[in-house]
């Protein structure tokens, strides 16, 4: 895949959405950015975190859905213990993530609206 950009572009920043504080990709974007999000209720471990509800697979991957047709990255945080390790109820929704998965499209074309920030 080759993808030229065009030398009139104002910047080549990718925009960032704070998700999980409640900054939303805007309808209008197409591009390029990063969005972050938790699977648990904190950025950081808790001990709670290894019996809670976790964000279900079903949100995660609409979110990531609605992020990739944005052409924006999804990033999804799941916090080590204090043992550096993944808590089983957090590696398992990451399998059942990775199982459902489908990886979009790739990006062939830079959109019209790309480096547009609304």
């Amino acid at each position: 895949m080759n993808i030229s950009c065009e030398s009139n572009l104002d910047h080549t920043d990718i925009v960032f959405y704070e998700n999980a504080a409640g900054q939303e990709i805007d309808d209008s974007f197409e591009g390029p950015g990063a969005s972050c999000n938790i699977l648990t209720d904190t950025w950081f471990w808790r001990a709670s975190d290894t019996t809670m509800d976790l964000k279900t697979t079903d949100w995660v991957l609409d979110k990531t859905l609605d992020a990739n047709s944005h052409n924006v990255t999804f990033l999804l945080n799941g916090a080590p213990n204090q043992h550096g390790l993944l808590d089983t109820n957090i590696t398992r929704r990451f399998k059942e993530i990775g199982e459902r998965y489908s990886k979009s499209e790739d990006l062939v074309t830079i959109p019209s609206n790309w480096l547009h920030r609304p």
